[in-house]
């Protein structure tokens, strides 16, 4: 069990909502709110100062997204330990597989909910593996019941390597070039991940390759 205050940073650039939500999340008794930041220029500099445990990032905000400075943390080795959460308005798909699949956030939320977001703080900060989502009306949240199923799947090499290669944001074409098969090869490897998944859009309401993520991330197969 954690013993220690849960440390939080916060950048956003609408500074209002950065005070309201900094007040909100001090009144959790293990949270501690470490610093504020509206300016996404200065941000950075103050994560690296800082050291937080977890920092909310907003995505649209002006001089620096939410997208560069989450890559940007990334690519930092000595940041690479803190956990960051997209807090965002946006419940696009498009706006989640940026997030979660390309630029390794650890959760993304839409803004609006504080209950949920506290639970999703919780989560981000116990949990090394799962990537945490919650979208209302678009996405579900991925805890571990729902993801049950999804973590038991195995994969034979050919679809294994399918599934790096999606993930990464390869074409067909370039993943059969890749694998040196025939794209007729790589849609029926697709088909099947999906039925070894058993994915369907309507019942999990986000893109495939965001899934597929999860199930990489899980059992470690990333290359």
């Amino acid at each position: 069990m954690r013993r220690n205050k849960v440390k939080i940073g916060i950048v956003d650039d609408d500074r209002r909502y950065l005070t309201s939500l900094a007040g909100t999340l001090e009144l959790v008794n293990d949270f501690q709110v470490v610093f504020t930041e509206p300016r996404p220029t200065e941000a950075l500099r103050r994560i690296a100062a800082i050291q937080p445990d977890i920092v909310i990032i907003d995505l649209a905000m002006p001089q620096k997204d939410g997208f560069t400075l989450l890559r940007e943390i990334r690519a930092d080795e000595s940041l690479r330990r803190i956990k960051v959460l997209i807090h965002t308005i946006h419940a696009d798909k498009e706006y989640i597989d940026e997030s979660v699949v390309a630029s390794r956030a650890n959760g993304y939320m839409v803004k609006g909910a504080t209950r949920d977001l506290v639970t999703g703080i919780r989560c981000i900060v116990n949990n090394d593996q799962d990537p945490y989502i919650s979208a209302p009306g678009e996405f579900p949240i991925f805890d571990e019941e729902n993801l049950a199923q999804l973590y038991n799947v195995k994969l034979s090499p050919a679809l294994l390597n399918t599934a790096r290669s999606m993930v990464k944001g390869h074409s067909y074409d370039e993943i059969a070039s890749l694998m040196d098969r025939s794209k007729n090869t790589i849609d029926r490897n697709v088909s099947r991940l999906k039925e070894r998944f058993g994915y369907d859009k309507t019942t999990f309401g986000v893109d495939f390759k965001v899934l597929l993520y999860l199930y990489l991330t899980k059992h470690k197969l990333h290359e």
